[in-house]
């Protein structure tokens, strides 16, 4: 459980002794050193339901197809900015601590995740979303899960997908590579 550390990185106060099972990529990557750069294709796909083709029009991913993406993940007060960039535009987060789990903000969405590790594989679980620091009722939230496999020391293959009453919204996929 956490110890809420301030001179420890979010998923170090999040996994505690975990963190040290975790691959040598993902430790890299959410240590206390920062900033780290990646970069690799992403390959995205939108859900087919009308409400999926509405939502497209408010997500800051690319449209349908192959993209590059540069990754910056940053330190900021009690947390974790994370920066992606595609050609034409650009998704931005922090993450952060509370009580032992880890929360991801885009704007004024906060999401609660459960991290998992199994051998090379951190899952990302969601376990609710926040208006604010106001939780929303389940059938009201985006369910957003994600998968990261570490492949190396120095890469990792990602798939996100994103959920609304049960319908896929939109995921993307793809290798990324930390750039030294």
């Amino acid at each position: 459980m956490s110890s809420n550390n301030q001179e420890l990185s979010v998923f170090q106060n999040v996994l505690g002794h975990d963190f040290y099972k975790m691959p040598a990529v993902f430790r890299h990557m959410h240590g206390p050193s920062f900033p780290v750069f990646a970069s690799g294709n992403i390959e995205v796909e939108y859900g087919r339901s009308i409400l999926a083709k509405i939502a497209s029009f408010f997500m800051p991913i690319p449209a349908t197809g192959t993209h590059p993406m540069e990754l910056k993940i940053s330190s900021v007060p009690k947390g974790e900015f994370w920066e992606r960039k595609f050609p034409d535009n650009r998704m931005t987060s922090t993450q952060y601590e509370r009580k032992g789990i880890m929360f991801e903000k885009y704007g004024l969405s906060h999401f609660a995740f459960k991290l998992n590790l199994s051998d090379s594989t951190l899952i990302f679980n969601c376990q609710g979303q926040y208006l604010g620091f106001i939780p929303l009722p389940g059938f009201l939230s985006v369910k957003p899960y994600a998968v990261a496999v570490a492949v190396d020391d120095n890469s990792w293959e990602l798939e996100i997908s994103i959920h609304f009453w049960g319908a896929l919204l939109a995921k993307y996929s793809g290798v990324l590579h930390v750039n030294a």
